[in-house]
């Protein structure tokens, strides 16, 4: 069969791991996927890596949301910095 890997919070959600089974379309010949969930720590790092990305891009002044992602209208910078070199310091562009 199909196998699915689930990162990300939901991965923690059993109930909703085991409705992405039975929620994946089923064609003449086709079965459900199996949806995996690897080790915790995989999934919380692999989490923690995609939210430091995203806050690197927002450090940078660059768009950290986009709509084929998102399904947002326009990509655009989101997010807040806070903290000892948050908001206190300026970005990288800004120092141009």
């Amino acid at each position: 069969g199909r196998k699915t890997l689930v990162t990300g919070g939901g991965a923690f959600n059993e109930e909703l791991v085991r409705h992405f089974g039975e929620a994946s379309p089923i064609g003449e010949g086709d079965v459900p996927f199996e949806a995996i969930v690897p080790d915790a720590t995989l999934v919380q790092g692999k989490e923690a890596f995609a939210f430091g990305f995203l806050g690197l891009l927002r450090w940078l002044e660059w768009d950290n949301v986009w709509p084929e992602v998102t399904g947002s209208s326009m990509a655009h910078m989101g997010g807040a910095l806070w903290g000892k070199n948050g908001l206190s310091s300026p970005s990288p562009n800004a120092m141009q």
